[in-house]
């Protein structure tokens, strides 16, 4: 699997030699009205939130050569792509994320003037979109004109309740641990969310994580007694849980006791 790039400025990309070869028309206009081909190429941007730090990383950065067959994009794991006008009007109701060799799809035929141009970004079974973005373009008679979006990760609130301890400890003070920490990587092994959070006696084991792009993760979770020598004795812990993140939930995830492996 390529390795995620760093976040970088967009960058023009030329037109395809032959739109039509990424094809799927949109609205055409009337014979009298100047006419243009729009190629609207996307790629992705993953939100990050590490040791405090809220940051960024680009996905499939180079939608032009995308050095894989059509279907998924490898590093966001889209499927499908569908793209609207600013009213919300269906210009492509779905084109694989790969599509005939580029990140991209040719409308044909497009009438002159401003307009907003909307990708939503789709994995097979998800209903709702992981990604979205847009681009305002100025249509000009001519040749034809390349659009790229950065589609950006839709987040939903997401929490975890920890279970330590049988039967499962109602507060932090009760299981006598201090600190909680969680991990987050997702299918492209990016780290995602990794914060440490005090817990005080009287509250229960639980992380807001807050708001996290949707995507299928894979989650270490641990319970830590701070009164132990530093960095703390790892009272309960859990590796790789799968956090399967579509809408806003509250995963409640068992922890056991010690710690686990493989660390994150």
């Amino acid at each position: 699997m390529p390795a995620p790039a760093p976040v970088a400025a967009g960058r023009r990309a030329p037109a395809l030699a032959a739109a039509a070869a990424l094809a799927l028309s949109g609205c055409f206009a009337s014979q009298d009205t100047p006419l243009t081909n729009v190629v609207v190429y996307w790629q992705f941007q993953r939100a990050t939130f590490v040791d405090g730090v809220a940051g960024a990383v680009a996905y499939d950065v180079d939608p032009q050569h995308p050095a894989v067959p059509d279907g998924r994009c490898p590093q966001s794991g889209v499927d499908r792509v569908q793209v609207r006008d600013g009213a919300g009007t269906v210009l492509v109701p779905s084109v694989p994320c790969v599509n005939a060799g580029a990140q991209g799809v040719a409308l044909l035929g497009e009438p002159a003037g401003p307009r907003t141009l909307v990708v939503l970004a789709f994995r097979d079974g998800v209903p709702d979109p992981l990604y979205a973005g847009q681009a305002e373009v100025d249509i000009l008679p001519g040749p034809a004109i390349p659009v790229d979006v950065v589609a950006r990760g839709l987040p939903d609130a997401l929490a975890v309740r920890l279970a330590i301890g049988a039967p499962p400890a109602a507060t932090c003070g009760a299981a006598d641990v201090q600190r909680l920490e969680a991990t987050l990587r997702d299918g492209a092994g990016t780290l995602v969310w990794r914060n440490a959070v005090a817990c005080a006696p009287g509250d229960t084991p639980a992380i807001e994580l807050g708001a996290v792009d949707r995507d299928a993760y894979l989650g270490w979770f641990s319970a830590v007694r701070t009164s132990a020598p530093p960095p703390g004795d790892v009272a309960a812990s859990a590796c790789a849980v799968p956090v399967d993140h579509f809408a806003p939930q509250t995963l409640d995830v068992p922890l056991a006791p010690g710690p686990c492996a493989p660390a994150p």
